[in-house]
């Protein structure tokens, strides 16, 4: 996807409910990219009664040649002098395939076993199960899905779980936060990890977390749960801005050294991803994760959420980490 800054203009002349092309201002054509960005075209005084998301795929001087009716909206005939703006549109933060982000997507060459999951569905795909203690729950909601976990004096957890294979492979996950004080007692965990052990009682979680502390504040943190009962090791701790964007989660596993990488950014595009831990040693000689996946759990009579976008697995990774 192309942007632009204050790339805005107006309808030259009236457009009907399907036509594939409409004409912007004389000269404004130049303020927008020459080809595949979205935007909004809306009456101003009315835009939430009025307003349709497009992407233009191409830009011939000022006439944009466009696909009607996106990220949930209708093709509806628009006027004259209606506005026209360049937008990022609610599709791209919270479904829009990995394939667009460099920093997310397979090498050039893909694997022809990669998987990516958009999310539109509350079904899993092939070789994905949710696993579910304590009554945890799913909640669908609109191009995400959200787990909860109930309060509870024993640690319960709700996870979309893959059986994970015995050599390398590397899970991404778009994180779209919610910012809950700590001190509300409704957490917003939002959390990636691999396991051991059985989905049922899992023996060591690994995880990195997306959360929030009393200070509002949005912090990414690493941490190992061994029998499944007690954090044992908080390797690193990242404070961050208390504005709401989304970021990217991902765990590797490094089959031969036996350890977990967790990694996060807030621009994929440029491929710049910070680590929260690595090195993280596995439990033991040989001792391969057994599942892995995003998930929520509750630590402590503490009901946590998670909500995630899509999810991209590379089960052979050949990137260099930032």
């Amino acid at each position: 996807m192309e942007f632009a800054n204050f790339a805005v203009s107006t309808l030259a002349t009236g457009i009907d409910d399907t036509v594939g092309t409409l004409d912007v201002a004389s000269g404004h054509g130049a303020r927008f990219p020459a080809a595949d960005f979205w935007i909004a075209v809306a009456d101003a005084s009315d835009p939430g009664g009025t307003g349709e998301v497009m992407l233009c795929t191409s830009r011939s001087t000022d006439t944009l040649t466009v696909t009607r009716g996106q990220d949930d909206t209708a093709g509806v005939a628009h006027s004259a002098g209606e506005v026209v703006q360049l937008v990022a549109p609610a599709t791209f933060y919270r479904n829009e395939p990995f394939a667009t982000f460099p920093g997310l997507k397979p090498p050039d060459t893909a694997h022809a076993d990669d998987e990516e999951w958009l999310v539109d569905t509350t079904s899993p795909p092939t070789g994905w199960a949710w696993a579910n203690q304590g009554g945890a729950t799913l909640q669908a909601g609109k191009r995400r899905l959200a787990l909860a976990v109930p309060a509870s004096a024993s640690l319960v957890y709700r996870g979309l779980m893959h059986a994970a294979p015995a050599t390398d492979f590397s899970a991404a996950t778009l994180l779209t936060p919610t910012f809950r004080n700590q001190l509300s007692g409704n957490h917003q965990d939002q959390s990636i990890g691999i396991l051991w052990g059985t989905v049922a009682t899992p023996t060591r979680i690994d995880i990195m977390r997306m959360s929030t502390n009393a200070a509002g504040q949005l912090i990414m943190s690493a941490a190992t749960l061994t029998n499944y009962t007690t954090f044992t090791t908080a390797h690193a701790l990242r404070s961050l801005y208390t504005a709401a964007y989304p970021l990217w989660a991902r765990v590797t596993w490094d089959a031969t050294a036996e350890t977990t990488l967790f990694q996060f950014t807030v621009d994929p595009a440029a491929e710049l991803w910070e680590t929260v831990a690595s090195g993280i040693a596995g439990p033991g000689a040989g001792a391969d994760p057994a599942f892995f996946g995003p998930l929520a759990m509750d630590e402590g009579n503490v009901a946590r959420v998670v909500a995630f976008g899509p999810v991209r697995v590379n089960w052979t990774p050949d990137y260099t980490p930032a």
